[in-house]
């Protein structure tokens, strides 16, 4: 891949590159300097950890998209753990939007409004909780 000034971003792909992690890190920082050499205003900070970037070894038990089914409170409702998909819908809205929470608590303040809507949260506050306590990330 290059940039728009013609520059190389990576090395070419070499057919007999060992795998990454088989690279030792004193090769693979000569690899780095050699590719920058010339190139302006790079700066390069090692990382303290000499296993960033190694694959994981080992299989997970379960996936986060299985752990949550597993755990969601109803295998039949989609829309888990929001009861229905106007309380989703809204939910999502708030947070892909974001007003801030005392203009969505105030909206939901409205009198009767959330018991109309049949939400299963009153203002931002209980909105997160569920947020953060029944869905995965």
């Amino acid at each position: 891949m290059k940039r728009k000034d013609g520059n190389k971003w990576e090395p070419p792909a070499d057919e007999n590159d060992q795998a990454p992690e088989e690279i030792d890190n004193i090769e693979a920082c000569q690899q780095i300097k050699e590719c920058i050499a010339g190139q302006d205003n790079i700066v390069i900070v090692p990382y303290p950890n000499t296993h960033a970037g190694k694959p994981i070894t080992g299989c997970p038990i379960c996936c986060a998209n299985t752990t949550y089914g597993l755990n969601a409170s109803s295998t039949a409702n989609i829309y888990a753990p929001f009861p229905s998909r106007i309380d989703w819908d809204i939910a999502k809205w708030v947070k892909l939007h974001s007003p801030n929470s005392t203009a969505f608590t105030d909206l939901l303040g409205i009198d009767g409004l959330s018991d109309h809507l049949g939400l299963s949260y009153k203002n931002s506050k209980e909105l997160n909780n569920i947020i953060n306590k029944d869905l995965p990330g």
